[in-house]
């Protein structure tokens, strides 16, 4: 059936055609079949903007959890390693499920390999057009014991549920004890990637693929705006305007400053102004107008800290019968301080304090406590979209009307990662988990734990 509609021109391929027969390859054991089928998935491309070609259907946690069980019932190390590898970069937060699959590996003979067994073969080599991958290696994954020197008493250690001390990302017991976490960076490539499809969705209203999926914008805004020919040379015009404007104040983008380009200024901090605004105005009979006074006094702060900052608010904020006249001389202050950029008419200011904070580079963060799930549903960069905003978005809250207390992103990642060659750190979900997700939206149920925690996986030797 899947050979058939592979060849059918109007049977469009989709994940669920092949999800399906995955798992139950996987369930008979089968793990050749299974990776037959990934393979023919991968082998599904289109041209990004660059001209090259990328994958349109990847495996999602369901996929590389399926895999993994497989790997554990017939102890290949390799798929085993590529799987996981792929897995970490893909999703920040596994589900229990999925890491108890991982736990269980661990907890298999397959883990320990002993000189005296033979290697066997990897269904990874038999099957031909498997996909490469950028995804770092998390192996090794298995432990070799030389029998000859008796070191057969080495085994994985696994600690369940291990607290971390939040300022410093330090595991406080377990097997890991005293070793701390690290943040991990988005790659040059896909920050290059996220800022060209940004660009792509202001000037065409959404990335070519994303029409093909859906005629809602995402993030509960209803159905697409359908734009007129005229419409886009507006939106293409203020756009271009709007690069001008960055070239101007910060240089090129940093990807060129990096290749030996002109340095401009630097940029801290960005701020989306309307979501600082609206904070805690939904009270009755509130003003329709943004609180002028509540984004002074965080863009005052800011500046006091000695940050370099730039204001992003929508135009529409700044006409005569929006706009009190109080607050006409906090405007002037930060057009005479020249931190403010107004955002222009038929344009979505998100987009523009997205890709100001794209242009400057990893040292610019986002005050926001905007959940961001519109950017991350049209932009179809899932990975790379969650992995930015771990590492850039500055949360805040205002207590009494006043005092401005601001969450910067952890000093580590909670993600996968490895802290050795011998050890693995998995993150749990915990209560309040929002948008780490791979799907962007989902929300960890009560029965998980409320404190942050992790499973922790080490080689004692």
């Amino acid at each position: 059936m899947i050979r058939q509609a592979d060849g059918c021109a109007q049977c469009k391929p989709k994940l669920r055609m092949y999800s399906c027969l995955i798992s139950a390859f996987c369930d008979r054991g089968d793990l050749g079949g299974a990776l037959r089928v990934w393979a023919r998935m991968a082998s599904i491309k289109r041209k990004n903007k660059t001209g090259t070609e990328e994958i349109i259907i990847e495996p999602t946690e369901r996929e590389y959890c399926d895999i993994m069980k497989c790997c554990v019932k017939v102890g290949d190390v390799k798929v085993m390693e590529r799987t996981l590898s792929d897995l970490a970069e893909d999703v920040l937060v596994p589900s229990l499920g999925t890491t108890n699959t991982i736990i269980q590996w661990f907890q298999s003979r397959h883990a320990i390999c002993r000189n005296s067994d033979e290697e066997p073969t990897s269904a990874l080599e038999k099957v031909q057009g498997f996909p490469s991958t950028e995804a770092p290696s998390l192996e090794p994954l298995q432990y070799g014991i030389n029998c000859d020197k008796q070191d057969s008493s080495s085994e994985w250690e696994i600690s369940k549920s291990v607290p971390i001390d939040l300022k410093t990302g330090t595991l406080k017991n377990g097997c890991l004890e005293g070793r701390n976490l690290k943040p991990v960076a988005l790659s040059p490539d896909a920050w290059k990637a996220m800022l060209a499809m940004n660009e792509n969705i202001v000037i065409k209203g959404e990335i070519k693929e994303h029409a093909k999926i859906s005629q809602f914008a995402g993030g509960g805004k209803g159905k697409k705006r359908i734009l007129t020919k005229e419409d886009m040379e507006k939106r293409s015009n203020k756009w271009g305007a709007f690069i001008h404007f960055l070239t101007s104040e910060f240089g090129p983008s940093w990807f060129e400053q990096k290749d030996g380009g002109k340095r401009g200024k630097k940029l801290d901090m960005v701020i989306d102004g309307a979501n600082i605004g609206y904070y805690k105005q939904n009270f009755a009979r509130a003003p329709r107008h943004v609180d002028y006074n509540q984004i002074d006094r965080v863009v005052q702060l800011l500046r006091h800290e000695g940050k370099n900052v730039l204001l992003f608010l929508h135009e529409r904020h700044f006409a005569k019968k929006m706009m009190p006249h109080w607050a006409e001389k906090i405007v002037d202050g930060w057009e005479r301080d020249k931190i403010l950029y107004r955002t222009p008419h038929g344009c979505n200011d998100d987009w523009f304090w997205m890709h100001a904070a794209l242009w400057c580079g990893r040292g610019t963060m986002v005050l926001s406590n905007d959940l961001m799930r519109d950017h991350h549903f049209q932009m179809l960069a899932h990975r790379s979209f969650l992995r930015w905003q771990e590492r850039h978005q500055v949360r805040f809250d205002i207590e009494g009307g006043r005092k401005v207390l601001l969450e910067y992103p952890d000093v580590y990642s909670r993600r996968i990662q490895k802290l050795d060659d011998k050890s693995l750190v998995i993150p749990l979900p915990k209560q309040g988990d929002e948008n780490r997700f791979l799907d962007g939206c989902h929300e960890a149920d009560e029965s998980v734990p409320q404190e942050e925690a992790y499973v922790c996986i080490n080689l004692k030797v």
